[in-house]
């Protein structure tokens, strides 16, 4: 037996017997125990009990990326099949965190089929047990599908106590309180999932995690591995999902860009297909950019789908000249005098049906179910193809990312598009080659046996895309597995489509349910708040991996003008101020309404870091979601939040938020500006309540009280100095409070400060100081060089 003790309390204790296989993990009496570990092979569950040879290996200090570790190894050798299967732990020294890892060695002269690798199975028929304090009503589990659809936070009994969640699992007690999170940390070869239960007399049943090989056959005299698997036990849920996340990253280290792309689109009141030409349509928005936009940043232009010979997907290297006389090559030259990039949007492993030509050239390489090829069937409604019956659209054959005709294939279009000048993509329905990884399309039959269906062969295909499109082309994975993209592309769509305008085709599209039929081209539909929580919600669900494994595209289009009502624009200029990822516009710049490009440019620069959800574990599945975000904001010269409260339904909607869940002391005296209303709430200490009307949001600055002049709010940017204030001081022997601002030149802009009581102003420079109302001074600054200095005197 390997027993190891901590010194300090505060860390969990393991205990591992290996002989066993059993394995316990406590925390103050909390966490698990009895835990045990199993291997299918075909069809029958090996357990180290069964072995018939043990070996077990004294402890060794390692160090890798994470840590310093002490890891045990245990080697469990069977007869019947023979195979060797090798266990180790890694306990991390002065962390709360052990990690798992398992290796298969196939010793016959028989290929063996191998299943279901569990690395944790808590099961109380057996003898284990998850250990909590509370009332199991109120533990949640965390549900992470894995793909764009819901993920949730969940009470652990909803849903008939049954969940399955894919890589993450992350059981939290409030009570206690103690956050028990099992998640892999490893996910690029075989699917991996954590599934709970309980029973009817509110115990947690089974608590498994496990890597599904899901039938992969192992060759005679070769080893493979299986995924590592995280154990962490610690108080608070949120620094679980972000330490876990942290980990990810040393394991992975992703190149994470730092500017952030931001470009334009389109596609919402114009419709690209039958208006004009689509190239005419962007260069008219090129030209409105420069006019309109100059010194905001936008560098790219993101063209979608009328680039290709008759709107088809498939045909990516065959230019649709209707619609792009010029062809790409012109418009690349045309963009890069202008300082911006040409983007486009494609979706590699789909191959189109209609008309037959790539199908015959590729149906030896398509991904196939009993014997019959895998399709997309979506019946594709875009251009060309709007006025044919559903039936007589293109589907799509799914290629086998795994098959050599398959990688030439991508590389010739990957690189042809380098080549030419491409420096952005949005491969979208990549899972359609995903298979299980989690996916919707699964399949049986692939061309290289030597990798593992799901995410090895998936990643086999995104390897060729990410190596042909170069480092400096920003790749944005879209309809996809989002964490088994880690390391591969650059940004990931997190979150449904947003903001996507579509033109009006039959009820029979798959985006009829969002678009309005009452209008030539719209982009919502009025009540339809689902859009707006959803993302949200997923967005929320998913805060912990942006900047770590990749960057999260929340929120995807930035659509605000058309018949769209002021509050719902400015849930979204909101959604995209605080999520801290690329943004790409939807409107028609040449005649979006000033008003509504003003909400645009509140959203630019870009500020690089999201949001955390407040009641991510407070507001959960079944009854609620979370609604409440809290951005921290760091500059060198001082610290402030902003807080985001969103009501997408019906009646008022009436919050509070403690001061410690901002990260702030309740003890001490707050400042309060409301954004959107342009108003001043005085001051606050302990908690802070709101009450926002139906489909609105109230965002908020949250300033420490301070007793001298100070800015607390600008118009300027959602995040109210972070991008805008470059400097600012304040000089106690002067009298003066003075700044630095960039903007545009041609701009203006708006400094809220607070002024305390016995203050009053003496004179100012570069900036039009008015008193609007007790201790509250607005200050007009006219931006007629890029960068203003400005000063305030007092008395």
């Amino acid at each position: 037996m390997f027993l190891r003790r901590n010194r300090r309390e505060s860390l969990p204790k393991l205990t591992f017997n290996a002989s066993e296989g059993r394995l316990s993990y406590l925390l103050n009496g909390r966490g698990f125990s009895n835990a045990s570990f199993s291997l299918e092979v075909e069809g029958s569950a090996l357990k180290p009990g069964d072995a018939d040879k043990r070996l077990l290996y004294p402890s060794k200090i390692l160090c890798d990326d994470i840590g310093v570790k002490r890891r045990f190894i245990a080697r469990y050798v069977f007869t019947n099949p023979e195979v060797e299967w090798e266990v180790y732990l890694d306990r991390y020294v002065e962390r709360p965190y052990t990690i798992l890892g398992s290796k298969v060695r196939n010793r016959g002269n028989s290929e063996v089929r191998l299943g279901r690798c569990r690395l944790l199975d808590v099961e109380a028929e057996e003898g284990g047990g998850v250990i909590l304090q509370g009332d199991l009503d109120r533990v949640t589990f965390f549900v992470e599908t894995g793909t764009q659809r819901w993920s949730r936070v969940k009470r652990i009994t909803s849903d008939d106590g049954e969940h399955v969640s894919q890589t993450i699992g992350h059981i939290y007690d409030p009570a206690a309180p103690i956050c028990l999170n099992s998640s892999f940390v490893t996910f690029d070869k075989v699917k991996t999932e954590v599934a709970v239960r309980c029973d009817r007399e509110k115990e947690i049943s089974r608590l498994e995690a496990y890597c599904n090989f899901d039938g992969f056959t192992l060759k005679p005299g070769v080893s493979t591995r299986a995924e590592r698997l995280l154990l962490d036990l610690r108080e608070d849920p949120y620094a679980s999902l972000e330490a876990w996340a942290e980990i990810v990253n040393r394991i992975y280290k992703p190149k994470i860009w730092e500017r952030l792309p931001t470009g334009w689109v389109g596609w919402a009141w114009v419709d690209h297909f039958k208006d004009k030409p689509y190239e005419e349509i962007v260069m008219e928005n090129v030209k409105a950019i420069e006019e309109r936009l100059a010194g905001f940043g936008i560098e790219y232009i993101w063209v979608s789908i009328g680039n290709l010979w008759r709107d088809t997907p498939g045909f990516w290297l065959r230019v649709n000249r209707r619609r792009f006389p010029h062809g790409l090559r012109w418009l690349v030259e045309e963009l890069k005098k202008r300082g911006l990039k040409l983007g486009l949007w494609c979706a590699p492993f789909w191959i189109p049906d209609k008309p037959p030509s790539l199908f015959e050239k590729m149906k030896d390489a398509i991904l196939k179910k009993g014997g019959e090829c895998v399709v997309y069937p979506y019946g594709w409604p875009y251009g060309y193809w709007s006025t044919f019956k559903k039936a007589e659209r293109p589907i799509f054959y799914c290629l086998d990312p795994s098959h050599p005709k398959v990688k030439r294939w991508l590389r010739k279009v990957f690189r042809a598009y380098r080549r030419m000048g491409i420096r952005y993509f949005m491969v979208d329905f990549l899972i359609s080659a995903s298979g299980s990884t989690p996916g919707t399309y699964d399949y049986d039959e692939y061309y290289n046996k030597n990798l593992v269906k799901g995410p090895e062969v998936y990643r086999a295909g995104l390897e060729v895309i990410r190596e042909e499109s170069g480092p400096e082309t920003y790749l944005l994975a879209s309809t996809s597995p989002t964490l088994q993209n880690v390391g591969l592309v650059d940004g990931v769509r997190v979150g449904p489509d947003y903001g996507e305008g579509r033109p009006v085709i039959p009820v029979d599209s798959p985006y009829a349910s969002f678009t309005r039929g009452d209008g030539a081209y719209k982009t919502y539909r009025p009540r339809n708040w689902e859009r707006h929580k959803y993302t949200g919600c997923k967005m929320a669900a998913s805060y912990f991996t942006h900047r770590r494994l990749y960057i999260n595209d929340s929120c995807n289009l930035l659509t605000v003008d058309g018949d769209i009502p002021l509050n719902e624009a400015q849930i979204s200029a909101t959604l995209f101020g605080i999520c801290g990822g690329p943004m790409m516009l939807g409107d028609n710049i040449p005649t979006i309404k000033p008003e509504r490009l003003a909400l645009i440019k509140k959203c630019l620069p870009r500020y690089p870091e999201i949001a955390k959800p407040v009641d991510l574990f407070t507001s959960v599945y079944p009854e609620d979601y979370p609604k409440t975000f809290n951005l921290a904001v760091k500059r060198p010269w001082g610290s402030w939040n902003i807080l985001a409260i969103f009501n997408y339904d019906e009646p008022e909607l009436n919050v509070e938020v403690g001061m410690e869940s901002l990260g702030l002391n309740p003890e001490k005296e707050y400042l309060l500006y409301d954004f959107w209303d342009k108003r001043f709430l005085g001051n606050v200490k302990h908690r802070i309540t709101v009450s926002v009307p139906p489909h609105s949001v109230k965002l908020l600055s949250v300033h420490e009280l301070v007793s001298h002049p100070w800015v607390i709010s600008t118009d300027m940017h959602i995040t109210q100095g972070a991008v805008e204030i470059l400097d600012l001081r304040w000089s106690k022997v002067e009298g003066t409070l003075s700044g630095v601002c960039e903007r545009p030149e041609g701009e203006k802009g708006t400094l809220v400060i607070y002024m305390p009581d016995g203050y009053s102003i003496e004179g100012s420079r570069n900036i039009k100081p008015r008193s609007v109302e007790d201790n509250i001074v607005e200050a007009e600054i006219e931006f007629k060089e890029r960068t203003v200095r400005w000063k305030l005197f007092t008395a």
